[in-house]
C-alpha cells in the first residue's frame, strides 16, 4: 500500500521519462546533466523544441543511460548540451552523498540498477513523510516546469556567497581520481553516439562565483578542461565552451555559489543559444 502511494506521487523522473517517452522524436535540442543544468538552463530560450533532461547529481554514466535509451527515438534531434562541471569527469552518483537518487532512475525512468520497491530505497525512513507530505500536506515532488527546467527564483547575499563557495569547492574536490577512466569511458561513449548520429554536441563548464572558483584544485580542474580541449580537437561535432569565470555574471545570478538563480539561468540560456546557432550543422 505505501509503495503504491509512493509511485503515484507525481516527481521530476517519472515527469522527464514521460515527457521523453512522448516527444523524444520532435526534440531539436537536448539537455543533460547535473543540477548546474537543472537549474541554469532554460529550454524555453533555446533552439526550439529543446528540453532539459538534467537532473540533481545526475553523473555522466547516467547521461549515457538516457542517451541509449532514447537513441533511435531522437529522430530530429540536432544538439545536445552536456556540463563538464570541475566535478564531472572524478565522481559519480552512485558513490556520491546522493546515492540514494540512483534507484529512482530504475524505478521510474526503467534504467540503471534494478531496485523494486522505493520503500528499499536509502533513504526509505523518509517514505511515510513523503506520503504524508503529499497528500496530506500539499507538498509537490515533482518542481521542474513543463520542459524540464528546475528554476530557482532565489537570490543571497554576497557574503552568503563567500561561505558557500569554499564548502561547494570543497565538497566537489577529489581525493583521488579513481572515476575518471570510468567516466572518461562514458564521456567518450556519449561523443560517439552524437557522432553516429551527427548531432552537435556542445560541452560547457558553467559559471560559478569567484569563491567557488578560487577554493578550486588546480590539477582537477586544469584536466577537466583539458579534457574538454582535446575532446574538441579530436571530433568535428564537439564544441566546448568555458563559462566557469564569465564576468557576465555578478551575485545576483546565483542562488549559491555554483548554482544560477533563476535570473541567472535565463541570461546563461540565452547565451547558450547563441552558441547553438554560431556552432555549424
Amino acid at each position: 500500500m505505501g509503495e503504491l502511494a509512493l509511485r503515484n506521487i507525481p516527481n521530476d523522473y517519472s515527469f522527464k521519462r514521460a515527457y521523453l517517452d512522448k516527444n523524444s522524436q520532435n526534440l531539436k535540442t537536448l539537455v543533460l546533466g547535473s543540477s548546474h543544468f537543472y537549474r541554469g538552463v532554460n529550454p524555453a530560450l533555446l533552439e526550439q523544441p529543446a528540453f532539459n533532461a538534467a537532473m540533481v547529481s545526475q553523473s555522466l554514466d547516467y547521461d549515457l543511460k538516457i542517451l541509449e535509451n532514447y537513441d533511435s527515438e531522437f529522430q530530429n534531434l540536432e544538439t545536445i548540451i552536456l556540463p563538464i562541471s570541475y566535478f564531472s569527469l572524478f565522481g559519480s552518483l552512485e558513490t556520491g552523498v546522493e546515492s540514494w537518487r540512483a534507484s529512482f532512475y530504475n524505478i521510474y525512468y526503467g534504467i540503471g540498477n534494478p531496485v523494486k520497491f522505493e520503500v528499499f530505497n536509502k533513504k526509505g525512513s523518509q517514505t511515510l513523510s513523503k506520503v504524508f507530505d503529499f497528500y496530506y500536506s500539499d507538498i509537490k515532488f515533482k518542481l521542474a516546469d513543463s520542459l524540464g527546467w528546475g528554476r530557482r527564483n532565489i537570490n543571497v547575499l554576497p557574503e552568503e556567497l563567500e561561505s558557500l563557495g569554499l564548502r561547494a569547492a570543497q565538497r566537489h574536490t577529489k581525493k583521488n581520481f579513481n572515476l575518471l577512466p570510468f567516466q572518461l569511458k562514458n564521456f567518450k561513449e556519449i561523443i560517439q553516439i552524437a557522432n553516429k548520429n551527427n548531432w552537435k554536441l556542445i560541452l560547457v563548464t558553467p559559471p560559478a562565483y569567484h569563491s567557488y572558483v578560487a577554493n578550486l584544485n588546480k590539477k582537477q580542474l586544469d584536466l577537466t578542461i583539458k579534457y574538454c580541449k582535446e575532446m574538441e580537437e579530436d571530433f568535428d561535432n564537439v564544441y566546448y565552451y568555458n563559462f566557469l569565470q564569465n564576468n557576465s555574471f555578478s551575485s545576483s545570478d546565483f542562488y549559491d555559489a555554483d548554482h544560477l538563480n533563476q535570473d541567472g539561468a535565463n541570461k546563461f540560456s540565452q547565451m547558450l543559444n547563441m552558441k547553438i546557432q554560431e556552432t555549424p550543422q
